[in-house]
């Protein structure tokens, strides 16, 4: 078992688990904002760096973190800075490098639970234990920990993966939704079989937009009929022929959804936004499925005066 020598600014100590150390710090804030240098690790090393109590800024690579209470990063154990400015309890977990070469470096994961938890759950048992433990026994639970260190962050290696490779089908489907907006029996279904996914899996790519994939593409089209309302080549164009051009099927479906996005009804808004005197423009494009439907559709702009 090793003691190591206070830092400025510390109080820590340092145990030996065979090819893994654990490291208790004690951080005080010497001064606000000057950051204590732990580079005395060598390169051979990785760091996972765990708080117990308070809140630090690590600094490694040029990036920064902010950790708080059960969070933890891992970064390279060479030259970087821990910053405090209260009283802040941490565990520094060092592994040999190659067991962890792979994995991305410098990001904020929550120990509060999973793996993680178990992971910080074992760490502080072992610092805790140690004293009692052989040098062989310390050096076996050693190779426990650097197992659930790489555990840990295969997890977020294949988590980090799957939302890119889910963000990437986002960006390709909106580019799909732009190009076939026109086409008003567009649906998710159609997208699923064209990107050759099931719909769950294409809401899960729209988990973390603002809106499901359904919002996005009915506002869309709403925001390309509110533009072409106000288009100066367009002023000649009857209401529900824009609505029709851009995919809705029903005029009083497409007079409800805009008044909920804009607040008002879509003659009101033509009206407010329209100069006077614009030209007379060219009716827009509307496939001739839809001029069959628009022919004996009852919904046509002179018997719906909501538009």
């Amino acid at each position: 078992m090793k003691q190591a020598s206070s830092l400025p600014g510390h109080a820590d100590r340092t145990i030996q688990f065979g090819d893994v150390s654990i490291a208790e710090l004690c951080l005080t804030p010497v001064a606000k904002g000057r950051a204590v240098d732990l580079s005395r690790h060598p390169e051979s090393l990785r760091a996972l760096i765990f708080v117990l109590s308070g809140e630090l800024c690590l600094r490694d690579r040029g990036q920064s973190v902010r950790l708080r209470a059960l969070e933890w990063s891992f970064c390279d154990a060479g030259p970087m800075s821990l910053s405090v400015t209260a009283d802040t309890r941490a565990l520094v977990l060092t592994v040999p490098a190659a067991a962890l070469a792979e994995h991305v470096r410098t990001a904020v994961h929550s120990a509060a639970s999973g793996v993680d938890k178990v992971l910080l759950e074992c760490v502080r048992s072992a610092l805790a234990t140690a004293s009692v433990l052989t040098s062989q026994a310390r050096a076996e639970l050693g190779n426990v920990l650097i197992e659930l260190a790489a555990l840990a962050l295969r997890e977020k290696t294949v988590a980090a993966r799957k939302i890119a490779g889910r963000k990437m089908l986002c960006e390709r489907v909106k580019r799909f939704v732009h190009r076939n907006l026109r086409n008003s029996t567009l649906s998710i279904d159609d997208i699923a079989r064209t990107f050759n996914c099931t719909k769950r899996y294409l809401h899960k790519a729209f988990s973390n937009e603002e809106r499901s994939l359904n919002q996005f593409i009915w506002d869309l089209r709403l925001e390309r009929c509110s533009q072409d309302l106000v288009s100066p080549d367009l002023a000649g164009s009857s209401i529900t022929d824009i609505a029709f051009s851009w995919g809705f099927r029903s005029a009083p479906h497409f007079s409800r959804a805009f008044r909920r996005r804009f607040g008002v009804s879509p003659s009101a808004y033509r009206a407010r936004n329209t100069s006077i005197g614009a030209p007379a423009p060219a009716v827009p494009h509307i496939p001739e499925s839809r001029r069959r439907v628009m022919a004996h559709d009852p919904c046509g702009e002179r018997r719906v005066p909501a538009l």
